[in-house]
């Protein structure tokens, strides 16, 4: 699965926590949290044959659902 796949897949977890933040549903957030964190780590650092201008934009979205 590439990198960038991955990078999605955090966005959509990050996504799915706001929601469940938003409903109050907590289990649900610290399971996604779990994943995404594990996810994190099989990304990050990025390789450098990482299209950057394709991460970025997902980098940037999740860190603002992050804020």
């Amino acid at each position: 699965m590439s990198e960038i796949t991955r990078l999605r897949q955090v966005l959509r977890l990050t996504e799915d926590m706001s929601a469940a933040v938003n409903a109050g549903k907590w289990s649900d957030v610290s399971t996604l949290t779990k994943l995404r964190a594990e996810l994190m780590e099989s990304i990050f650092p990025l390789d450098n044959h990482v299209d950057q201008s394709e991460a970025r934009p997902l980098i940037e979205q999740i860190i603002k659902l992050n804020q």
